[in-house]
């Protein structure tokens, strides 16, 4: 939690929504590119990233809800 007389209390509401969240174009935008690549999202994550099936496994548990 930041602190009330920090950085983040010198902020205005607007620019700290900035900072917490994230504009919607952005995520769209990363979406379009992975899903052009071949092999779409897996491909992207093994080709450019360099990330193998153990590596995806582990960001998922980390990342990822189920239900």
């Amino acid at each position: 939690p930041a602190h009330p007389t920090g950085f983040w209390a010198t902020l205005s509401p607007e620019a700290a929504r900035t900072f917490a969240g994230v504009d919607r174009r952005y995520i769209d935008a990363v979406f379009a590119v992975t899903d052009r690549h071949p092999g779409g999202t897996m491909g992207y994550l093994k080709d450019e990233l360099g990330l193998d099936a153990a590596k995806i496994a582990k960001l998922r548990a980390l990342y990822l809800t189920k239900g």
